[in-house]
């Protein structure tokens, strides 16, 4: 006879934790390491998170390469149709580009370019040159330079000079900021204008776009594009050039400063241009030609006496006597006397004596008063003095032997 087992089920109402907690009981007993389901979870979601990122960057990194390729081949596509139009426009002339890099950002492509023209007579110049192109109808337009590119603005003082600038062109800033400092201060000594305190610094203004040949704006701040825009050959450093085009903007901005204390005359201007080109030509050592007590040594052809010609030339009036369409020689032997001259002037009475005769310029009104003022002697003095003049052999210039 069998009998029946009855069983009774009992449905309990529970809220979540507390079911969690009925169910689990019977495991209550058993041994877990402590943490070791959420470790393994970690461990796993690292895991797969890694190797999701290592998928995504190796996707990125061949999509970028693909684009870069893609865009060095349509940019030089370009860049053969540039030179393709220019051989059409000036079929005498022969170009050749050859792409050296390009840098790409959300805004356009800047590329740097070696250009290679040859001119009918079979000249050959070499050129660097940065282009910059944009996107345009699914394509590329050359346009004017992207100051994306250059970053943010920045500036860097020195003790006489404030600059401007952005930081793609700080290592050439940083490279010409104490020579022009240490030039500008030499300049200001010769032309014997006093030295500038830090309040009242000049500007000088490095600026993402083309400034030929660079300019001073009425609030004295010189202005020069960026390196990167320079039309430069291959063997010329960008810094070297920078260098050299702040420091002739800075002769002529300062040399007008000197003209303005010395309220020089009208007709002494083309004097003192002909001074701006002397100071342009020994540039590179003027620092210690201000120095130095003895010129002589960066005055190697500079006479004791200046020739009676080149001393004359200066200051005869006999620009009636050339035939007309002869004032171009004229105007090349006053250029070459004035040089003679001012080498003449500091190798004889040192560099202070081009302050001195800056201030000349202001006052005397004739040669004769000029040269008195600034040698102390009469020019019948001088004239005399270099007619009789016969120089030994320990007294005659180098290079004049």
């Amino acid at each position: 006879m069998q009998h029946l087992t009855q069983m009774e089920w009992e449905i309990l109402e529970a809220e979540a934790e507390e079911w969690a907690h009925r169910t689990s009981a019977r495991h209550a007993d058993e041994y877990q390491p402590r943490g070791w389901s959420r470790a393994a979870s970690l461990i796993a979601t690292v895991t797969i998170v890694a190797m999701l990122a290592m998928i995504t960057s190796h996707r990125v990194q061949v999509e970028t390469e693909t684009s870069a390729a893609a865009i060095h081949r349509e940019v030089g596509a370009l860049v053969q149709v540039e030179s393709l139009h220019e051989y059409v426009t000036n079929p005498a002339t022969q170009e050749e580009v050859v792409i050296e890099s390009i840098a790409r950002n959300a805004s356009g492509v800047m590329v740097r370019a070696a250009v290679t023209k040859t001119l009918p007579m079979g000249h050959v110049l070499v050129r660097k040159e940065t282009r910059f192109y944009r996107p345009f109808a699914g394509g590329w337009q050359r346009t004017a330079p992207l100051h994306s590119f250059w970053g943010r603005a920045t500036a860097l003082d020195t003790a006489t000079i404030h600059f401007d600038f952005h930081e793609l062109d700080r290592p050439y800033v940083a490279a010409v900021a104490e020579p022009l400092t240490t030039f500008h201060g030499a300049l200001r000594q010769l032309l014997g204008l006093p030295a500038l305190a830090p309040s009242a610094r000049i500007t000088v203004s490095i600026v993402p776009e083309y400034v030929a040949p660079g300019e001073i704006i009425p609030d004295r701040c010189i202005v020069q594009p960026s390196s990167l825009l320079f039309d430069a050959r291959p063997d010329e450093e960008l810094d070297a050039l920078l260098y050299a085009r702040l420091r002739h903007l800075m002769i002529a901005q300062t040399m007008q400063e000197a003209v303005d204390q010395n309220h020089v005359k009208a007709a002494w201007l083309p004097l003192v241009a002909h001074l701006q080109v002397w100071i342009q030509a020994h540039g590179d050592h003027l620092p210690l030609l201000v120095e130095m007590s003895d010129p002589s040594t960066f005055l190697p052809h500079a006479d004791r006496w200046l020739s009676t010609y080149r001393f004359t030339t200066l200051f005869v009036d006999d620009v009636e006597d050339y035939a007309q369409g002869y004032q171009v020689y004229r105007n090349q032997s006053v250029a070459s006397a004035a040089q003679s001259f001012f080498d003449f002037l500091v190798f004889n009475r040192g560099p202070s004596s081009i302050a001195r005769l800056l201030a000349a310029f202001g006052t005397a009104d004739t040669w004769p008063a000029v040269i008195e003022e600034v040698f102390g002697m009469t020019l019948e003095e001088i004239l005399l003095a270099r007619a009789s003049y016969v120089p030994t052999s320990n007294e005659i210039a180098p290079g004049k032997e």
